[in-house]
């Protein structure tokens, strides 16, 4: 296990070199996570105090998630291999995670620190252009701090490991805890201000009724705060 430790804190590293700050959870899965109180957290520069992490990974107003968590691999594939086309096809650097469980995650990180309702836009507005639905797809949380939860050497859902992968598995992967992989370097992505204009307008077209209905359905401890349409 010392090993796998050693590479997720290299990995955080890199996420701090691009000025995300990371902060470690000694947590057990999603149970009681929105119980917050209950949490134990550390700062980054305390890694060597940190313990393995089973949740997911978060840093409000600097990352765009799109996840897919369907029981049949087949609709994650197909839905993956969507955003890989509309990514690269828009020079947007990613990270992909499968997650060990039932699904797999994407997430872009932004050069800029944006409020939580323009990562909002953001992920919307890339959703509408990939073909994919934005209630169903990786709803953006609305957290104080950075969760680092889900991260890459979890253990999923299914009992596998989470990994970095730098394509889609045509089917679900079972990786062991020698088979994680890791990324060499975190990229951010700059928005354009043509796309951020886009991506603002489009949201401003949704409801707010209908953001509020989606959060109050994943049960998530607050809804998106600062809508400004």
């Amino acid at each position: 296990m010392t090993y796998l430790y050693q590479k997720q804190i290299k990995h955080f590293e890199h996420y701090e070199n691009v000025g995300l700050k990371v902060y470690v959870v000694d947590g057990f899965g999603h149970k009681d996570y929105y119980n917050s109180s209950k949490r134990h957290y550390l700062q980054s520069h305390l890694l060597k105090n940190f313990k393995l992490v089973k949740d997911r990974l978060r840093f409000n107003g600097r990352e765009i998630i799109i996840e897919f968590d369907d029981v049949q691999w087949a609709g994650n594939y197909a839905n993956a291999i969507k955003v890989i086309d509309f990514l690269q096809k828009n020079s947007i650097p990613y990270e992909l995670i499968i997650t060990g469980g039932r699904g797999l995650r994407f997430s872009i990180f932004t050069k800029i620190n944006y409020a939580q309702s323009t990562i909002f836009a953001l992920y919307c507005y890339s959703c509408y252009l990939i073909g994919i639905d934005w209630q169903t797809s990786g709803m953006p949380e609305n957290k104080a701090v950075n969760h680092c939860v889900g991260c890459i050497g979890k253990i999923g859902k299914l009992g596998y490991y989470a990994t970095y992968s730098k394509e889609v598995p045509e089917k679900r992967p079972q990786i062991k805890i020698f088979e994680v992989q890791f990324p060499e370097k975190v990229e951010l992505w700059n928005v354009s201000k043509k796309f951020l204009v886009n991506a603002l307008d489009y949201a401003s077209k949704i409801p707010k009724k209908e953001v509020m209905k989606n959060y109050e359905k994943f049960k998530y401890k607050k809804p998106l705060l600062e809508l400004k349409w």
